[in-house]
């Protein structure tokens, strides 16, 4: 359950994934807000599928970007060699190197999503593996799962 997604949570992803609110997300999913939100907030697969959208986006825009910005150079070129240094430092002060680099969207795999979840704190299955001694992770992981079915809007 937690490395797919259901039918409404792929629409809600696409949705947040483009940019689009939790609001716009839970209205076209035909889902509750809060659901969508919990989704957007704790379901490993759902944070990565975004993830993975935004990463798509982010590439598309920084080649356009990286295609158009050869061409300027290349006639900021053809100006510089005929004279014109002024378009050369319009160009730079307009768009600095620095803006080239690309962006950190998070990782893009729901295994990679839990991974970082569990590092960057104890996670709920380990509270709950340290306060019922003798569970074991995945039984913790299965009444995980049946918690958060329960705790609907």
């Amino acid at each position: 359950m937690l490395r797919t997604l259901n039918p409404s949570q792929a629409i809600a992803v696409e949705i947040i994934g483009r940019g689009g609110t939790i609001t716009e997300a839970a209205r076209a999913s035909e889902m509750h807000r809060v659901t969508v939100s919990k989704w957007a907030n704790h379901h490993p697969e759902f944070k990565a599928e975004v993830n993975r959208i935004r990463a798509d986006a982010c590439q598309e825009t920084s080649q356009s970007y990286r295609d158009l910005t050869l061409a300027a150079v290349s006639l900021i070129a053809e100006h510089v060699s005929n004279g014109d240094v002024e378009s050369a430092f319009k160009w730079m002060k307009i768009h600095p190197p620095n803006l080239l680099t690309e962006q950190y969207v998070g990782p893009r795999q729901a295994e990679d999503v839990i991974e970082m979840t569990r590092k960057s704190l104890p996670s709920e299955l380990e509270v709950m593996n340290d306060r019922m001694s003798g569970i074991s992770t995945q039984d913790a992981e299965t009444h995980l799962i049946k918690r958060l079915m329960l705790e609907g809007p």
